[in-house]
């Protein structure tokens, strides 16, 4: 955290606020916010790799489009619903190009609002409950 405080001062970058840690309540809040969200992932970590971050559906159901790592699992979901730009590396150039391509296309940008809110009423936890529920009834013990 020191080393991105120092660097943005050292860069006179002034409209980036680091908040420290937040608590659930102040994440949530924060994320209602958001433009965009970031989902941005180290691919040598094959935990990363072949995981699904908490963030990837907050931003989901707040119908925040996102930045995320064309890993099996993101891509698989935004096959289906489509609300999150896919990026193949953390290129900051590809990072800026595909956040610009979304300020300069309002049609794309809500398209991927609308789609992320339509796939939070399908893979939320309520609808998973009730797949696994429904599983586990079916299992002769």
């Amino acid at each position: 955290l020191q080393a991105m405080q120092k660097k943005a001062k050292t860069e006179s970058i002034s409209n980036v606020h680091f908040t420290g840690p937040q608590t659930p309540d102040q994440l949530r809040e924060w994320t209602s916010k958001a433009w965009l969200g970031l989902n941005l992932l180290e691919k040598e970590s094959g935990n990363y790799y072949y995981s699904l971050a908490n963030k990837f559906f907050d931003y989901m159901a707040y119908g925040i489009p996102s930045l995320s790592m064309d890993f099996p699992e993101y891509r698989r979901i935004n096959e289906k619903h489509e609300f999150s730009v896919l990026l193949q590396n953390l290129n900051p150039s590809g990072i800026a190009g595909a956040i610009q391509s979304l300020l300069d296309d309002e049609e794309k940008y809500q398209s991927l609002s609308q789609n992320a809110l339509s796939a939070f009423s399908e893979l939320n936890w309520e609808k998973e409950f009730e797949r696994v529920k429904g599983s586990l009834m079916d299992q002769s013990w």
